[in-house]
């Protein structure tokens, strides 16, 4: 086996899964199993990473360097569609990140943002930048996308909030873990000026009113609290 430019299918998007964690990239490659040019790039980097001759390329050996020296840096390779759930204790493991405010930005909220590459070409409303240079970004669903593909999930297309009630699959109940999208114009500084707001459900006495959530950008920062609002969605990765 090898793969190299123009290679395509699901042991590529094995690939690009894996070199998004064992790089860090920002912006992180699109696992859509087609080795273009940006996989390329990134293969030699974690080539060189890994004191390997920066070709390209990789055989069976060089894939199983690749792949082994990601799973060291945290991929989860195989998610678990019940029970442990990997997403959340990424999300875990991220709280007390929180915004620096101004004209300076958290780098690893960038990270968080860079996982939806488009905004690179939308302009802050507020900071004359890009949205992708600024943690002042609405950024609770950047969150949610950057600990999902961390655990080998499929990500999503949106950084909107209510776009996420059309992600994965729907559920009844909400079980710890699950993605809860929810409404309330009045949460303010604590979600986004629109009032939308998505992260993952931890608990709470009564399900739909008030979840306790794992999330981004909750008072600008990665918490797990108690979110005041309408719930409108529980949807599980798929």
């Amino acid at each position: 086996m090898l793969l190299r430019k123009g290679s395509t299918g699901q042991e590529v998007e094995r690939l690009q899964r894996a070199l998004n964690v064992l790089l860090d990239r920002v912006p992180p490659l699109r696992p859509d199993g087609d080795f273009g040019g940006l996989t390329e790039t990134a293969v030699q980097e974690a080539q060189a990473l890994l004191r390997a001759a920066p070709t390209g390329a990789l055989d069976g050996a060089g894939l199983s360097q690749v792949l082994g020296a990601a799973r060291a840096a945290g991929w989860i390779e195989a998610p678990r569609p019940a029970g442990p759930t990997p997403w959340l204790d990424i999300a875990r493991r991220e709280i007390g990140q929180k915004e620096k405010g101004g004209l300076e930005a958290n780098p690893r909220i960038l990270a968080y943002i860079a996982t939806f590459p488009y905004l690179a070409s939308i302009p802050h409303k507020d900071q004359g930048v890009p949205m992708n240079l600024t943690d002042e970004t609405a950024w609770c669903a950047c969150f949610v996308n950057w600990c999902l593909l961390r655990a080998g999930q499929r990500g999503w297309t949106s950084a909107m909030a209510e776009t996420w009630q059309s992600y994965g699959q729907p559920l009844d109940t909400p079980r710890p873990g699950a993605i809860c999208v929810m409404f309330n114009p009045g949460l303010g500084a604590s979600t986004t000026a629109s009032g939308w707001h998505v992260g993952f459900w931890t608990g709470g006495a009564e399900p739909g009113r008030d979840p306790i959530l794992l999330g981004g950008n909750q008072g600008n920062a990665v918490t797990e609290q108690a979110m005041q609002g309408e719930v409108r969605a529980y949807r599980w990765p798929a």
